[in-house]
């Protein structure tokens, strides 16, 4: 072997260790971007089924009959959950009554939520605006 060519083969190696490197780097990330994907993906699936659970119990009270109320679940991270309440209601006690009803049915179910209120007050004959 001739000077010129171990000098040639010796000059190659931190281009192999580069792309070595590079190759291990791109497969770290697209490992992170699996898992982070995978668990949106299961929060989404919790946060449906907790949202089933809050219809279903909703339908049975007697707090929410023949109320247009519509509960939204969001698993936010780990063990906490965000519902949000909305719909319309036709006073401030039936508004009431309804936050509270979902208050005990997230306390029946050891939730750790926090449920936030986007319910409109109309009383009859008035329209919604817009």
């Amino acid at each position: 072997m001739q000077a010129s060519e171990a000098l040639a083969v010796g000059t190659a190696w931190p281009w192999i260790i580069a792309t070595a490197l590079a190759c291990l780097a791109a497969g770290a990330l697209i490992a992170l971007g699996v898992r982070y994907l995978e668990r949106g993906r299961s929060r989404r699936v919790a946060g449906e089924a907790i949202q089933g659970e809050l219809v279903a119990r909703l339908q049975h009270l007697e707090e929410a009959t023949g109320l247009a109320v519509v509960p939204e679940v969001r698993a936010v991270g780990g063990e906490r959950v965000v519902i949000t309440i909305s719909g319309v209601v036709p006073t401030d006690e039936a508004r009431r009554r309804v936050l509270g009803a979902v208050g005990r049915i997230t306390r029946d179910l050891r939730l750790s939520a926090r449920v936030e209120d986007a319910l409109r007050v109309e009383g009859p004959g008035q329209r919604a605006a817009g």
